[in-house]
């Protein structure tokens, strides 16, 4: 693990984003008003693309209403977590388990994705044995396979929330906000606190196979950051897109119980003009080693996604 941002002197910050691929957009002014902003404006301050009111007046309405909060923009700062990698997901038969529950959308023959978004309240869990357990919500872009038109991926850019619960003399509680893109390792967005009950709103916003913009928004404290993203060694396929929970693997620890939680605002943008739902993509479940159902989704709009955990212990 990396030493965080906020402890680095100002070269070595600045050394740290250039590894990583990062850059922030510029700093939002006094008085900026998003509802009112050019779009080249929203852009240049990492703010999501505001829908066009006729084409598609759903998306602008929830727009308009998340940038109508009272929320402030600040400057990410990062720090590494090799120990906890995500990836793509595999079937990969018993005794592993596949790690991913919720919903994921194929793209048409010769399209790709755009854009993705979601809104997801952070679970609080609790630990279904003794030992150290996590979970991780995320939206992303790439990373499944099962294309029905024969045009897997396995890089994937995303980003999300994470829990996790350390058992040890004294339990420790842990969240964190974090991106990844797949293969190189998860990123926390370490001054963006998030706490269990808080409402998050993610937007990906795709500028070319290798660059895209990560915007993160805490409703419930009103605080947001977002920044672009550079990848040199991987290329977006843009097949497909994802609202999950997951196991990461690359964490050893079991999933932790976490009730019922859900996605809304699932929907994503293709460069063809597509609109890409969770209710009209394809569920999926997640079985633990022993292949028993421990995450089960359910479709409650086409928007909506519930994921509930359903204890498989003997």
């Amino acid at each position: 693990m990396d030493v965080p941002e906020a402890e680095r002197p100002e070269a070595a910050r600045a050394d740290l984003r250039k590894r990583l691929g990062v850059r922030p957009f510029k700093a939002v002014p006094d008085g900026f008003d998003p509802l009112t902003a050019s779009p080249r404006a929203l852009r240049a301050h990492g703010y999501p693309a505001r829908p066009d009111a006729k084409a598609q007046p759903r998306l602008h309405d929830q727009w308009v209403t998340v940038m109508s909060e009272p929320w402030r923009m600040i400057e990410p700062q990062f720090e590494v977590m090799d120990d906890k990698a995500h990836g793509p997901r595999h079937d990969y038969g018993l005794p592993a388990g596949n790690g991913w529950g919720g919903a994921i959308a194929f793209t048409k023959k010769d399209d790709t994705v755009t854009w993705v978004s979601g809104q997801w309240t952070v679970p609080h869990i609790t630990p279904p044995t003794s030992g150290h357990c996590i979970v991780a919500n995320w939206i992303g872009i790439d990373g499944a396979n099962g294309d029905p038109n024969g045009n897997d991926s396995y890089d994937i850019l995303q980003t999300g929330t994470t829990q996790l619960i350390v058992n040890g003399l004294i339990q420790a509680y842990l969240s964190y906000v974090w991106f990844e893109w797949y293969p190189a390792p998860p990123v926390t967005i370490t001054n963006l606190h998030v706490s269990a009950g808080d409402t998050m709103y993610a937007v990906i916003c795709v500028y070319s196979p290798t660059e895209a913009g990560i915007h993160l928004l805490n409703r419930t404290t009103g605080l947001g950051t977002a920044f672009i993203k550079t990848s040199k060694k991987v290329h977006l396929v843009g097949n497909c897109a994802e609202w999950v929970i997951e196991d990461p693997t690359g964490a050893n620890m079991v999933l932790g119980r976490f009730g019922d939680t859900y996605f809304d605002e699932c929907v994503a943008g293709t460069q063809n003009g597509d609109l890409l739902t969770a209710g009209g993509g394809t569920l999926l479940k997640m079985y633990d080693v022993n292949g028993k159902t421990i995450a089960q989704p359910a479709i409650e709009t086409d928007l909506l996604v519930r994921i509930r955990y359903t204890d498989a212990a003997p």
